[in-house]
């Protein structure tokens, strides 16, 4: 159900999609789905509860200050297998992972 159709329901709201600060305010309400890593074997970090393709990105919340960012390189039935692009260090099964909903992306050309 889209969030226009929730606005239009009998409720008397009129969708006001246009207004930044209805977007925003829908935005920030917006659930945000959280994977969590299965399973860590030399490089190949496993992911469940994401859904993703290859080449996305998923970025894993760690004890230092910025995430891990893995890239989705193999899906099975359950999991996402990634890549790290960084270090594995202080890595553990059990940390919370998000996708980014993007690939990874190089500049390329003049800047």
């Amino acid at each position: 159900m889209s969030i226009p159709t929730l606005l239009d329901g009998h409720s008397g709201y009129a969708p006001t999609t246009t207004d930044p600060l209805l977007r925003r305010a829908l935005s920030a309400a917006a659930p945000e789905l959280v994977g969590a890593v299965s399973s860590i074997v030399g490089l190949s970090i496993d992911v469940t509860g994401l859904a993703g393709a290859v080449g996305d990105l998923v970025a894993i919340e760690t004890d230092r200050e910025e995430p891990t960012v893995a890239e989705v390189v193999a899906i099975t039935p359950r999991t996402l297998r990634c890549m790290p692009l960084g270090s594995v260090q202080g890595l553990k099964v059990g940390m919370q992972a998000r996708a980014t909903g993007s690939p990874l992306m190089v500049p390329t050309g003049p800047q």
